[in-house]
C-alpha cells in the first residue's frame, strides 16, 4: 500500500510539473509554484483525511474515484486551457496552475494518513508496536517515492507524460484495492 501511495505521487507530482512548465514558460517557475500549491493541498488533506476515515467503507474507494475523474478530466482539457492560457500574464497562469493542481494535492494527501490510521488500529494497543509499525510506513512511502522521482523520467520520456500520469493513478487505485482486501481478510479473521 505505502510503496504504490510513495511511487504514484512521484509519478502523477513530477508528470504534472513537467506539463505545467509549458504553461508557465519556466521549469523552475513551475516546481516552485507546483510544490508549494501541493504542500498546502496535501497540508488540508491530511486534516480530511480523518473524516474520510469515519465514512463507510466507500471512503476511500470514493476519493480514489474523485481522483480519476478529476485526473480524466484535467488530461482531457489540459491541452486546451494551456493553449487559451499561454497569452495571459504571468500571475494568471500562476493561478490557473494552482486551481488546477490543488484539488488533486488535497485527494492524494488523503491516502497516506487513511493508511497509517487503518495501520494503527490494525497494530492493537501495544504503543511499541504502533511506533514501529508508523517508522515503517513511512519508510517504505519515502523509499518509493525516491526510486519514483528516477522512475518518472524514465517512463515520461518512453511513454510521454499522460501514460505516466495514468500509471501514477493506477498506483493509488492498486493501493485501495490492497487497503480493502486487507480489511476483508481482517473482517474474515475476527
Amino acid at each position: 500500500y505505502f510503496a504504490a501511495l510513495g511511487l504514484g505521487f512521484m509519478l502523477i507530482e513530477i508528470s504534472m510539473i513537467q506539463r505545467f512548465a509549458l504553461l508557465l514558460g519556466f521549469p523552475t517557475l513551475s516546481l516552485s509554484v507546483s510544490l508549494f500549491t501541493l504542500l498546502i493541498a496535501t497540508a488540508v488533506g491530511a486534516r480530511i483525511s480523518g473524516i474520510v476515515k469515519r465514512w463507510p467503507v466507500g471512503g476511500l474507494p470514493f476519493v480514489t474515484g474523485a481522483l480519476v475523474v478529476l485526473t480524466v478530466v484535467y488530461m482531457t482539457v489540459g491541452d486546451s486551457i494551456t493553449d487559451a492560457a499561454l497569452a495571459w500574464n504571468q500571475a494568471a497562469r500562476i493561478a490557473v496552475v494552482m486551481l488546477l493542481l490543488f484539488p488533486i494535492g488535497l485527494l492524494l494527501s488523503v491516502f497516506l494518513l487513511t493508511g497509517i490510521d487503518a495501520a494503527l488500529d490494525a497494530a492493537g494497543n501495544d504503543e511499541a508496536v504502533r511506533g514501529r509499525l508508523v517508522a515503517w510506513c513511512w519508510a517504505v512511502n519515502g523509499f518509493f517515492s525516491v526510486i519514483g522521482s528516477s522512475v518518472t523520467t524514465i517512463l515520461s520520456m518512453a511513454a510521454g507524460f499522460n501514460q505516466t500520469l495514468l500509471i501514477g493513478l493506477s498506483m493509488y487505485v492498486a493501493a485501495v484495492v490492497l487497503q480493502l482486501l486487507a480489511q476483508s481478510n481482517a473482517e474474515e479473521d475476527q
